[in-house]
Formats: C-alpha cells, structure tokens, sequence
C-alpha cells in the first residue's frame, strides 16, 4: 500500500494524469508545423 491507498487505486490516480500530460506533450509536438502545413496548401 502507498499512502495508505492499495496499488490499482495509487497508479490509477497517479498513472492517468501522467499519462495525459505526455499525450498532451506528444500532441503539441507533433503538431507543431500544422501551421505551415496549412499555409503552404492555401498558397497552392
């Protein structure tokens, strides 16, 4: 137990928002050029 929590419980409320921060991270990162992406399709 940690926290008094059992470990399903613990890795629940640790492991889902980890895990979205680096979706978010990975999102933003991989979308970074979209903008000029976009531009160089209007341009055409």
């Amino acid at each position: 137990m940690m926290f008094g929590l059992p470990y399903e419980t613990f890795f629940l409320i640790i492991g889902f928002p980890l895990f979205w921060i680096i979706y978010t991270l990975v999102f933003l990162y991989s979308s970074r050029s979209w903008k000029e992406k976009f531009f160089d399709r209007d341009q055409n």
